[in-house]
C-alpha cells in the first residue's frame, strides 16, 4: 500500500521483496525496474530543485545493481558514477535535513567509493 502511495521506503522494500524472493517469486528485472523508475523521479526532484532527499538513497540501490550485475549487466564504472551522485546527495542531504542514519550511509557510500576506485581507475592515466 505505502509503494502504490509512493513512498520511497515501501517502494525500496517492494524491491528488496522481489530482489530476493520474500514473500513472492524472486525477480530480479522487477526488482531493478522499480528502483529505476523511482530513480528517474528523483533525479528529476533534484533537477527541478523541488527536493533531494531521497536521491542519495536511490542512487545507491542503482549502484549495487551495476556493481553486482543484478538484472542489466556487471558494470564498475557505472556503479562509480552512480555512487559519486549518492555520495553529493547525502552531503547535501545532511547540510540541510540532517536525518537518522545519514553518517551511516555517507561512510557506506565512501566505503563502496574507495573499493571501486582502484579498480576503475587503475589504468587512467594522470592528468599533466
Amino acid at each position: 500500500i505505502g509503494a502504490m502511495g509512493g513512498n520511497p521506503e515501501s517502494i525500496y522494500k517492494m524491491s528488496d521483496m522481489y530482489l530476493h524472493g520474500y514473500g513472492t517469486d524472486k525477480n530480479e528485472e522487477l526488482a531493478y525496474g522499480i528502483v529505476w523508475e523511482r530513480y528517474k523521479i528523483e533525479f528529476e526532484k533534484l533537477h527541478n530543485d523541488t527536493g533531494f532527499n531521497n536521491f542519495a538513497d536511490t542512487a545507491l540501490r542503482m549502484a549495487r545493481f551495476y556493481r553486482k550485475g543484478i538484472c542489466r549487466y556487471k558494470d564498475e564504472r557505472v556503479a562509480y558514477d552512480y555512487l559519486l551522485k549518492a555520495r553529493t546527495a547525502i552531503i547535501e542531504r545532511i547540510k540541510h535535513y540532517k536525518e537518522y542514519g545519514d553518517e551511516t550511509v555517507l561512510s557506506n557510500i565512501n566505503s563502496e567509493i574507495n573499493e571501486l576506485n582502484k579498480k576503475v581507475n587503475k589504468n587512467k592515466k594522470p592528468r599533466k
